[in-house]
């Protein structure tokens, strides 16, 4: 059953099971203003955005009941692609959260949970997703709030539990509109023609003074036409953001509580092209005009499969060249990370027979050049091919592998290549 207490809280609560979540409808509403922030940041699915819980959970010998009465962001530098991914530098603004949200601390509001944007197929949990949970939400009555939005339509929205320790993955028990008048049952007459967004209420003084993170300053946005006139709503900062329908972007108003930090690191090139996953062929950090960009593409792909077929050449001819990649006897786990200059590229390998490459379960390729800096994820088929070809711009290059294996443990080694040396 699902039903909306007086005009301050939605109460989800599935029929059968001893739990019940009330969220604050300012918490909804200012929830919405970041998830469609970040989810018209990128073309086509959008960046996900997420957080912590903010609330308290009053537990009985029967029945659990958590109140969400805020939310806290935790900025995301998408490392990984617009999938709300936490990066080492996220993981230490997501501790520093927990700890100052902890109830050990004695404050009447306190972490309950997590909630991230969900712009992937479907409405569920996958195995990072639980990996994650277990290890930053160690209380066994804490929840996972998934919210999917939609550019014509409110978002869909549905809490996970845990079960015995578990934390259910496949589907929610109940899934629920994640919009207040849909919530708050406002009859159809009374709402406006137009798609439109609530302002949300300010939100509740928290008992820390000091943010997550600091917001950064930004450009003003230009003023949309106006909306119908509603009746006035709390005192709130109002900004302007387009949603993406179709080609066309059509304007709309919404009403942002408090400042928040920057959702996208200021790098262009993740707002115009979202890719989800660098592909380890080639990096450049000078971009050859728009019309070059296939052609530049398989000419490096061209050169990748010489190179590959000249290396099965030499290996099914029994004089395999000499290189450095060869496991080392008294630490197995050694990568034996090694570049060499091939014609205007770098070729980098490492060891194919090192058990940290055997072991790994992906990798992470970080190319810095200068000031710039390029992360090349790999999964473990792309970590057993040895090698990367990669054309270069500075005179000087660093290259840092990284092995994940399980149980937490990784292998870390570095590279410093210069011309000439």
């Amino acid at each position: 059953m699902a039903s909306v207490t007086e005009r301050e809280y939605y109460v989800w609560q599935p029929t059968g099971k001893p739990y019940t979540v009330e969220i604050a409808f300012d918490v909804i509403d200012g929830m919405n203003v970041e998830v469609m922030r970040g989810f018209g940041a990128v073309r086509r699915r959008g960046a996900e955005v997420g957080g912590l819980l903010v609330g308290r959970i009053e537990p009985t010998d029967t029945h659990v009941l958590i109140v969400i009465e805020d939310f806290e962001p935790v900025p995301c530098e998408y490392a990984y692609g617009p999938s709300y991914v936490l990066s080492p530098n996220d993981l230490q603004g997501l501790r520093k959260g927990l700890a100052q949200l902890d109830p050990s601390s004695g404050g009447q509001l306190y972490t309950v949970g997590f909630y991230r944007s969900h712009t992937r197929d479907g409405l569920s949990l996958d195995d990072q997703d639980l990996k994650f949970f277990r290890e930053y939400f160690t209380d066994p009555l804490h929840v996972m709030l998934l919210v999917k939005p939609f550019a014509t339509k409110a978002g869909q929205a549905g809490v996970f539990i845990q079960e015995n320790g578990i934390l259910k993955s496949s589907s929610s028990y109940l899934e629920f509109p994640f919009r207040r008048r849909e919530l708050a049952g406002e009859p159809e007459e009374t709402r406006d023609p137009a798609p439109a967004y609530e302002a949300p209420l300010p939100r509740p003084d928290r008992r820390r003074s000091e943010p997550l993170a600091s917001p950064s300053p930004s450009s003003p946005p230009t003023s949309p036409p106006q909306p119908p006139q509603r009746e006035p709503a709390p005192a709130a900062a109002i900004v302007s953001a387009p949603i993406p329908i179709g080609p066309k972007l059509i304007p709309f108003t919404i009403s942002e509580p408090t400042p928040r930090a920057p959702l996208l690191p200021p790098d262009p090139e993740l707002a115009d092209d979202p890719i989800e996953e660098i592909r380890p062929l080639f990096g450049s950090y000078q971009e050859p005009p728009p019309r070059w960009k296939g052609k530049l593409g398989w000419m490096v792909f061209s050169v990748m499969l010489v190179v590959f077929g000249v290396a099965i050449g030499y290996q099914y001819a029994g004089a395999w060249l000499p290189t450095r990649t060869v496991s080392s006897a008294t630490d197995p786990y050694a990568l034996n990370l090694n570049v060499q200059r091939n014609d205007d590229n770098l070729l980098v390998k490492w060891d194919r027979e090192s058990l940290a490459v055997k072991q790994g379960w992906r990798g992470l390729l970080t190319i810095t050049e200068g000031q710039d800096s390029k992360a090349v994820q790999m999964d473990s088929a792309q970590l057993q091919n040895g090698m990367v070809l990669y054309r270069h711009v500075a005179p000087e290059v660093r290259f840092k592998l990284e092995v994940f294996l399980k149980e937490q443990r990784a292998v870390v080694e570095t590279f410093v290549w210069r011309m000439g040396a």
